[in-house]
């Protein structure tokens, strides 16, 4: 503990001697539940995260003992003595059945420590890491021990990242063949993938999907058709399981409402760590991903019911923009049926929620305009609700706000083609230009230059009537300089601009300018060249 207070370079004298001390230490010999045994864990643990990598060196008299104290075995024993308090006892048939629990936090103090080294050292493991991934691999289920499942659990990812460093800086990993990242990989997914189909416990499996997500992101092995339907498996399983448990919890008396309120939360972590690992897995396996995808949809209905809260609904929604925008077209051929469902959560008092949904209609209306259409009128009535709702400029609710007027603009552009009206047109332009979300912004006033190009006649109106409007968004969107549209689309607007004065009578120009503020009318003056 001293050593982690005055760190690596106040014992730098000193290193050799408390190592020194440790290693007679280690070489006595001591009980298998010797007090001192885990005192020695803790010791090289510690040691450990003081020196960093000039650790390394001490490794080779180190990690036996560890390895040694992380495969503990006899930890169970028959027993009538039922006056040790240092053992727990099972029942067994007929047989009492005792636990011996200074041998679990051995093996749950041994399991963290090599963890540690992991963390640490990093490459420098790499002579020991397939040794380390055979010891702790079978942790990962180890039934006796929530501590020891835990502390396994968070090494594997580490251990990934071991291997990856150590191949990248080309330094040997002992015992993985000629492709010890795509072994270790290998073994440690399928261990994962095992221990999330049988789990029960919530708070492990929220720890199992965060360490298969990290590990599949390390890594750049793609999974196996029965990898990934294993996957699919284990995550319906975590979901059933979190849900009946929130739903048993909901029943109990009032007495319970905290316990009925921790149940919530890691159910909502739970469906938040599915969310980013379906999210993970659509980003690399893309389409090929989304038949397996479907076998896992009758589960979401669990997240998007009634009894669905709008965090929840919010999970489903970013999972829908994810697949939308790897998988582009393809994803409506598969789940087109999804479509329908979307706005039923565009009213969620989570602001949240409708600005997330308006993103992922908009990505609907760009790659998968032909299955939008028949949910047209629908969806642009959803997005006429929140982009006229009194307070929806409040600051609360703008980024939702400025989400619909961009998707109105999407929808214009690439869906109602051949069948919108000057109305619609009028609807979106009349809330431009955005202005807070600066992304947002960017994007729909781009769009409005390439409907101007290419569909001119359509957006300006009957007669040119929506001409003064257009050129009072493209006055403040060149005003704002860079913060409203790329340097592209202001040089597009600028040439817009200019045709407008090639075709309009200079009267009617100047009558248009006059109702602009005295910046913005210097600004366009300047712009083109009017004295």
């Amino acid at each position: 503990m001293i050593t982690m207070a005055v760190g690596n370079l106040g014992i730098g004298d000193l290193v050799a001697k408390i190592a020194g001390a440790l290693i007679s230490l280690q070489e006595t010999h001591m009980e298998e539940e010797d007090p001192m045994r885990c005192l020695l864990l803790q010791a090289w643990g510690r040691l450990c995260k003081c020196l960093g990598a000039d650790f390394i060196p001490y490794l080779r008299v180190a990690m036996p003992v560890v390895l040694k104290s992380a495969t503990l075995k006899n930890y169970l024993s028959v027993s009538d003595d039922s006056d040790d308090e240092s053992e727990a006892y099972v029942t067994a048939g007929n047989k009492r059945v005792a636990i011996r629990s200074g041998l679990l936090e051995a093996k749950a103090l041994a399991c963290h420590i090599l963890c540690c080294f992991a963390a640490e050292l990093k490459e420098g493991l790499h002579l020991w890491v397939n040794e380390v991934v055979s010891a702790l691999v079978p942790n990962v289920t180890f039934k006796f021990s929530e501590e020891v499942r835990m502390a396994a659990i968070a090494a594997m990812p580490l251990l990934i990242n071991s291997a990856a460093c150590a191949t990248k800086k080309g330094r040997p990993v002992i015992g993985c063949g000629k492709f010890p990242v795509q072994t270790i990989s290998d073994t440690i997914i399928r261990a994962l993938l095992n221990a999330l189909n049988k789990e029960s416990k919530v708070q492990i499996q929220v720890r199992l999907l965060e360490a298969f997500n990290e590990s599949i992101q390390i890594s750049s092995l793609l999974l196996s058709k029965d990898q990934a339907a294993e996957f699919v498996d284990g995550i319906s399983n975590a979901l059933l399981t979190s849900s009946y448990h929130k739903t048993e919890r909901e029943k109990t008396a009032k007495e319970y409402r905290h316990q009925r309120g921790l149940e919530a939360e890691q159910h909502l972590t739970i469906c938040r760590n599915i969310g980013i690992c379906l999210g993970t897995m659509v980003k690399k396996h893309k389409a090929s991903f989304l038949p397996l995808l479907d076998k896992f949809l009758p589960y979401v209905s669990l997240m998007w019911s009634n009894d669905g809260t709008a965090e929840e609904r919010k999970i489903v929604v970013l999972l829908f923009r994810d697949i939308a925008q790897q998988c582009r077209e393809e994803v409506f051929r598969q789940v087109f049926y999804w479509i329908p469902l979307l706005p039923r959560v565009f009213f969620h008092k989570n602001p949240d929620v409708p600005q997330i949904m308006a993103t992922v209609i908009g990505i609907c209306a760009e790659f998968g305009a032909d299955f939008l259409k028949p949910h047209i009128t629908v969806i642009f009535n959803c997005l006429k609700t929140v982009m006229e709702h009194p307070d929806a400029k409040n600051p609360v609710n703008i980024m939702a706000y400025e989400a619909a007027v961009s998707t109105c603009g999407k929808l214009n552009q690439f869906v109602c083609e051949g069948i919108y009206n000057y109305e619609s047109i009028l609807f979106w332009i009349r809330h431009l230009p955005l202005k807070c979300n600066q992304d947002e912004a960017k994007i729909s006033h781009e769009m409005l230059c390439s409907m101007m190009e290419t569909s001119e006649q359509k957006v300006i109106g009957p007669d040119g009537i929506y001409i003064p409007m257009i050129i009072k968004i493209f006055a403040e969107v060149l005003w704002a300089e860079k913060n409203l549209a790329t340097e592209e689309t202001a040089t597009r607007i600028i040439n817009i601009l200019k045709k407008f004065q090639r075709e309009m009578q200079p009267a009617f120009l100047a009558k248009i300018f006059e109702e602009l503020p005295l910046p913005h009318q210097s600004m366009l003056r300047n712009v083109l060249s009017i004295v």
